[in-house]
């Protein structure tokens, strides 16, 4: 199960959330409030070694706004983790002639 279908799993809007921009419509001071708790979020993440980057870390911080049950949230990163890594395909050569 890919990530959008996931989401969609969730009864999340993916079109809404994959549409939203973060910082869309925020006056300078809310922007920087929002980038200051992610950057503690961010600290806190790093600190309990949850291997999360900022920008994952800041998708599902959104998706806990919208309303989305973080312990779900949570199921799904774990899954995705345990799902091994599409493998690259390996190259054809053509059958050598003789």
């Amino acid at each position: 199960m890919d990530e959008v279908s996931k989401l969609d799993w969730l009864g999340c809007n993916t079109q809404h959330v994959l549409s939203v921009a973060p910082g869309a419509d925020m006056d300078p001071e809310a922007a920087r409030t929002a980038r200051e708790s992610l950057d503690l979020a961010f600290h806190m993440s790093n600190i309990l070694d949850t291997g999360l980057d900022r920008h994952t870390l800041s998708v599902l911080i959104a998706l806990c706004d919208l309303g989305l049950n973080p312990e779900a949230l949570a199921a799904v990163v774990k899954e995705l983790r345990r799902e091994p890594s599409p493998s690259p395909p390996m190259p054809t050569t053509p059958p050598s002639a003789p």
